[in-house]
């Protein structure tokens, strides 16, 4: 499972970790970069998430997305997307809290709520240093990650309102431009387009990519019918 396929509707990212132990931290420090970035609330819950259920429960949402160190068994800054089963057998890297105990307390909000981790793979859980280079690097890229997502959604729902304003029942062809600045990758467009387009108008639209040297992504044309 991808980032990409989980992150629709009302989201809420919640980090996990100390940052005065290394790549502990880096839950906290992802959602530090992404909050006010994108369209989903992000809270910095430290090494106490369960304080934060409340909280979590009157915003309503439809995901949560838990950021945590979690011993993948893989090499550093390897990540993850955990589903439930794989949350309740690793748990949490360094904290005290049952995940069981934690699901089962949002479930009590919302029977419909869907939640998740992005686990990532510490290299170190030392006092006293910052994140390892590896660790840092996919924080970075992560960043990216979300943002992209976030422009990508955003561009969807604007052709969708023009096109339900024309009264049409499906987009079938849409022409893009999007800058090299951007740092979007076409294969990676059309993957995440078709992942977040997925049971909308735009599910089956051909989509016509032209690069250019800009920082910004253009609608060019669509047609509907």
């Amino acid at each position: 499972m991808d980032l990409k396929d989980i992150l629709k509707g009302k989201v809420v990212i919640v980090g996990i970790g100390n940052p005065l132990r290394s790549d502990d931290g880096a839950g906290v420090e992802l959602v530090r970069r992404l909050s006010g970035q994108i369209d989903a609330v992000c809270i910095d819950a430290g090494t106490s998430p369960e304080n934060y259920l409340g909280k979590i429960s009157k915003l309503n949402p439809d995901v949560v997305l838990f950021i945590d160190a979690v011993d993948l068994n893989q090499k550093p800054g390897t990540y993850r997307v955990l589903e439930k089963e794989d949350l309740l057998q690793r748990g949490f890297s360094t904290h005290d809290i049952s995940p069981k105990i934690l699901i089962e307390q949002l479930r009590a909000y919302s029977t419909n709520l869907k939640i998740y981790m992005l686990g990532i793979q510490p290299q170190s859980l030392e006092f006293g240093t910052g994140l390892s280079l590896s660790v840092e690097k996919t924080v970075d890229e992560l960043v990216k990650h979300f943002k992209h997502e976030e422009v990508i959604q955003s561009l969807i729902q604007g052709i969708l309102e023009h096109a339900l304003k024309e009264s049409a029942k499906s987009v079938t062809r849409l022409h893009l431009k999007i800058g090299f600045l951007t740092g979007i990758k076409e294969e990676a467009f059309h993957e995440t387009f078709q992942a977040l387009s997925k049971g909308t108008l735009l599910e089956n639209a051909r989509l016509e990519i032209t690069f250019f040297p800009g920082t910004r992504i253009e609608v060019i044309s669509f047609d509907i019918e």
